[in-house]
């Protein structure tokens, strides 16, 4: 009797099959390097219903940063690789690395530190360790942050980045809306422990501030050059021209005009990297760096007054005062 061969399905990976296979794999990756790693934002953020259950753009995953090469390299072995990026990427883009394969249908967002959370990294990392639970994906359990971790993410990722995008502004209001009255006192204040152990009683005060407890005061400006940048980014509503003039201000002199030029005007090689598929020809690329340059003047008036806030000591304020 002649067997028959065996079938091999060639079908591509549904995107949400694949979004919680993502998470799954890298936790088990870095528990086979001896890591610790948490999963982040997305399916956390839905477990202790701080937002809409939905499909998660990408895997977003934190690992202790004293073992976060180790990390990269073990999924490298795997076929993740950096995705490439411009030198302006680079340049704002210091607290994760994404990886990308071509087999999968999604991306994997390793994180070696959170915005917004000025503690050192592995202090934070450590504070959201020991409050993990678990959350089963594919099969697998994961660490996930405790309710209270959990909050402080969303909070911080939701400020940093809600002038930019109408969802991230819906989920703070949600935040604020929903979780804030639905906590006990108790709740509440574990909150404000933890904010203090992350380092982000300045950088999250905004938000802090709803909980109804008593703040110690805010730290005064030139104290901490990272929470003098977050006050600026995010007064300045955190457009890519905000960052840049924080480097740029905070760059030696000599490196100063090769920065400014980057941004103003990018490499062929950043062109192709930040417009994949686009025209390459002269005149496309022109009409390109043109059309950024014009985004990056209307954007810069916000990032001076950013600037001018943070010189001041202020963290945005908007969302309880109407400003």
């Amino acid at each position: 009797m002649t067997s028959q061969p065996v079938q091999i399905s060639t079908a591509p990976l549904p995107f949400a099959v694949g979004v919680e296979l993502a998470h799954a794999l890298a936790c088990a990756v870095a528990e086979d390097v001896g890591a610790r790693a948490l999963v982040i934002k997305g399916p956390s953020a839905a477990h202790h219903g701080l937002r809409e259950p939905r499909i998660s753009a990408d895997a977003d995953v934190w690992v202790e940063p004293a073992r976060f090469d180790d990390v990269v390299a073990a999924l490298g072995a795997l076929g993740w690789e950096s995705r490439p990026t411009t030198e302006t990427g680079r340049l704002i883009t210091t607290h994760s690395v994404t990886l990308w394969n071509q087999q999968w249908p999604c991306d994997i967002d390793l994180h070696s530190r959170y915005p917004g959370m000025l503690a050192p990294g592995a202090a934070a990392f450590d504070a959201l360790w020991s409050r993990r639970e678990a959350l089963e994906q594919a099969g697998l359990d994961v660490p996930i942050p405790d309710l209270g971790g959990a909050v402080m993410i969303s909070a911080l990722h939701s400020l940093r980045s809600r002038s930019q995008d109408p969802r991230h502004e819906r989920e703070l209001d949600r935040l604020l809306g929903v979780t804030v009255p639905s906590l006990d006192a108790l709740t509440r204040s574990a909150i404000l422990s933890l904010a203090g152990e992350l380092g982000a009683l300045d950088t999250a005060r905004p938000f802090l501030e709803e909980l109804g407890i008593e703040l110690p005061a805010p730290t005064v400006p030139g104290v901490d050059p990272e929470l003098d940048h977050w006050r600026a980014f995010v007064r300045g509503d955190g457009t890519p021209t905000t960052h840049l003039l924080a480097i740029v201000v905070k760059a030696p002199w000599r490196d100063k005009p090769r920065l400014l030029w980057s941004a103003i005007w990018p490499s062929y090689d950043d062109y192709v990297v930040a417009h994949p598929g686009a025209p390459t020809s002269r005149d496309a690329v022109t009409r390109l760096r043109l059309a950024r340059l014009g985004k990056g003047v209307r954007h810069l008036p916000n990032a001076v007054r950013g600037r001018i806030a943070s010189m001041r000591g202020e963290t945005d304020r908007r969302m309880v005062d109407g400003e």
